[in-house]
């Protein structure tokens, strides 16, 4: 039995996740478990299930809820129990079943011990994190709060060890992300600071003070702390008390570990068994041919790219023992792109390359990269490429690498002229379909109502996104018969929107068609004007034959669009003239008598349902 907080709230048994129930039993039992083993008052319960006006049934509903807790607890494991105690309750569990009680115990152990022990430690507890705990939960905003600055000391403190065993170099890139995330802890500005000036990079860490002083006399009013004022004087005077021990690495006479830097691995991953036969098919040999294979993933917005590409790579990570590199380009999104300069220099920072000798020009950055890669087997994954030009100066130039490139964009020219192995991914099929949310929803929930189910995979247009969403929705809402959550989303996009960006489908389609040029957006208009669900490629081609060039203009369009058979497109916009049109369903506006100027009125964004 396995309790997890630090993240999504979970319970699992035997490898196998027990559905929880309604929002308010989820955090009940939430606070049980951070207080495992003792008393809970039960008006401390009801001061967290309500953050507005206390009803006078409050204690009552309390009540309610931990009865069926204990119920439901009780099916999976008889010895678990909710006691009560006049107006106190108590859940007996094993601190080491509830990650959070794991977490805290692994640091107690880190300030304990030696320094390499310790960052071994801190690694062990902060690898429990899955994302921020509890906060899906909005009335345990408080509780959130607790344990995300629990985990930014834990943080902190590892730095701090890390920083003591010289190993300063491969600190910069995260602490530079942290430095950024989090701009008012002063603590990891410092160890910032520390680092860079150890890395001969001075004039970076003063300037780095230099940007902390004046935000916080700008935005709140403070002089920096007496710390950070003290480090600053150090680093001016070049202190030798700042000079880095030799690295615990170096003095065990081992060479520094190889970048490992995937994403986290999709446990519930499903479907899609024929790309990964693909993907395999090009693994280098020991006969690699003198150029790096590279696999060109493309398909339409959120149709499961990159959990392809990341659930393959863990696959076969082990036969790329010198590392592997990730980055996600931000080809499509609220952010700008990354440029290839900052990619080559984090890249060659995790290949252990000194800072000092990394050029600053792109070219002779990429020569480089190159250079340092020319002997290694290393594994490089290019999430969410805006185009062609954005990958060229990543890719490597032996044949002991492999690189997994994914895009919304069919990338025609890293085919034409790197080689590249395209492969496309459409829709799930039904069977895959319904494999998901097997894999997410109780399978005897899911055979209870079929033709429940059916619609709830039409609803969700057999997007693999959709379907994450509607799982979770089922998870979140186990109370709702499947039925009902199927008509929710039957509402349209906005029924899709788990409360932030990356999962919100309105938003996802938005960032593609706001990529487009003027042409190919005129296109996609021009698509849309199809009475049926799907339309001839020669078609698209006369509808784009006053644009130039039509192949570039295709490709753009292809992020928008689904490739169910050959030489067909249909896309996943929203009938907005139907009441309840699924993610599938395309007959959007009629034309009028073929006229072309009509489709200088039709909106885009009213087209993939983004207007209000």
């Amino acid at each position: 039995m396995e309790f997890r907080l630090l993240g999504a709230l979970e319970i699992l048994a035997a490898g196998r996740r027990i559905p929880i129930g309604s929002r308010k039993e989820r955090l009940v039992l939430a606070v049980l478990l951070l207080e495992a083993n003792r008393w809970v008052p039960l008006g401390r319960l009801v001061e967290l299930v309500w953050t507005d006006e206390v009803p006078e049934s409050a204690r009552r509903t309390v009540q309610s809820l931990i009865s069926r807790l204990r119920a439901r607890l009780r099916t999976v494991d008889q010895a678990l129990n909710i006691e009560r105690e006049g107006a106190c309750y108590r859940l007996t569990v094993d601190r080491a079943s509830v990650d959070v009680h794991r977490f805290r115990d692994l640091l107690a152990s880190a300030r304990d011990a030696g320094d390499s022990t310790a960052a071994a430690l801190y690694a062990e507890a902060l690898g429990l994190w899955r994302g921020d705990g509890l906060a899906h939960e909005v009335a345990a905003e408080h509780l959130h709060q607790e344990l995300a600055e629990l985990r930014l000391r834990a943080i902190e403190d590892q730095m701090d060890t890390e920083l003591r065993l010289g190993r300063h170099r491969s600190l910069i890139g995260r602490l530079s992300a942290l430095a950024s995330e989090y701009p008012y802890r002063q603590r990891i500005t410092g160890q910032l600071m520390l680092a860079l000036h150890r890395e001969g990079r001075s004039d970076e860490a003063l300037e780095c003070y230099r940007r902390t002083k004046n935000r916080l006399m700008e935005e709140v009013g403070l002089d920096p702390a007496a710390e950070l004022i003290q480090l600053e004087l150090a680093i001016l005077r070049a202190d030798p008390s700042l000079v880095a021990p030799p690295s615990s690495l170096s003095l065990a006479g081992v060479d520094p570990l190889p970048p490992m830097q995937l994403p986290a691995d999709i446990a519930s991953f499903s479907g899609r068994e024929e790309h990964v036969k693909h993907l395999d098919a090009l693994l280098p040999d020991d006969g690699a041919p003198p150029a790096a294979t590279i696999s060109a993933i493309a398909g339409t917005t959120e149709i499961g790219k990159t959990t392809l590409a990341v659930h393959w790579a863990h696959r076969v990570r082990d036969r790329f023992p010198d590392g592997q590199l990730y980055v996600n380009l931000r080809g499509y999104g609220l952010a700008n792109p990354v440029e290839a300069a900052d990619v080559l220099r984090g890249f060659l920072d995790a290949l252990h390359v000194p800072s000092q000798q990394i050029p600053a020009d792109t070219d002779q950055a990429a020569a480089q990269f190159r250079s340092v890669l020319a002997h290694r087997r290393v594994l490089i994954l290019l999430d969410n490429a805006r185009d062609a030009e954005q990958v060229r100066p990543l890719l490597p130039g032996n044949g002991r690498c492999l690189v997994v490139v994914t895009s919304r964009r069919q990338m025609s020219s890293l085919v034409a002229t790197e080689g590249a192995h395209p492969l496309g991914l459409t829709l799930f099929t039904t069977d895959e379909a319904y494999e998901l949310l097997a894999r997410r929803i109780d399978r005897e929930r899911l055979q209870a109502d079929p033709a429940a189910v059916d619609a709830l995979i039409t609803a969700c247009g057999r997007l693999p996104l959709a379907l994450a969403i509607a799982a979770a929705r089922s998870a979140v809402q186990h109370e709702f018969p499947l039925r009902a959550i199927a008509d929710q989303l039957q509402a349209g996009l906005a029924a899709f929107d788990c409360g932030d960006a990356a999962t919100c489908l309105r938003t996802v389609f938005s960032w593609s068609y706001g990529a487009l040029s003027e042409p190919a957006a005129r296109l996609f208009r021009m698509l849309s004007l199809s009475p049926g669900a799907h339309i001839g490629i020669s078609v698209a081609d006369e509808e784009a034959e006053e644009t130039d060039p039509v192949a570039e203009v295709h490709e753009q369009v292809a992020g928008l669009l689904d490739r169910p058979r050959s030489g067909r497109v249909g896309d996943h916009t929203e009938d907005v003239n139907a009441p309840g049109g699924d993610l599938h369903h395309e007959q959007h506006v009629q034309p009028s008598q073929g006229n072309r100027v009509d489709v200088e009125e039709i909106d885009g964004q009213q087209l993939l349902g983004l207007s209000a």
